[in-house]
């Protein structure tokens, strides 16, 4: 009877619909990223874009506000093309373990939601 009363419950729950940014990757180096991202969930935002390595050290951020060769509107519904992003990321000493790691880049909606760009894969060594 209490199982009953605790399904009742979660299906009074209002369903919430999460926003997932998305983004793509054109070129990279171990230093220099290049793409686009959005949020087609809010088509005119400028999506953060995060390179983090795989022991979550963020390495560098940007907003990805730049113009894009891409078909952005229709891949974000956005009003406009201005998706792009270059992001460079500094050598820290700090960052110096002498392992290779990887690198994952994320986009970030406007809800601060960060999704992993897909098809993604690059190595990071100091």
């Amino acid at each position: 009877m209490r199982a009953l009363s605790v399904l009742r419950w979660f299906l009074l729950l209002p369903v919430v619909a999460h926003a997932i940014g998305i983004g793509a990757a054109d070129a990279a180096s171990a230093w220099l990223y290049t793409g686009w991202a959005c949020d087609p969930s809010a088509p005119g935002y400028q999506t953060e874009v995060q390179a983090r390595r795989d022991d979550g050290k963020l390495l560098s951020r940007m907003i990805a506000g730049e113009p894009s060769k891409h078909p952005i509107p229709a891949a974000c519904n956005s009003p406009h093309g201005v998706h792009g992003f270059r992001l460079y990321i500094t050598r820290k000493p700090k960052w110096a373990d002498g392992k290779i790691h990887g690198v994952t880049l994320y986009a970030v909606d406007h809800q601060r939601n960060a999704a992993p760009f897909a098809h993604f894969s690059q190595r990071f060594a100091d």
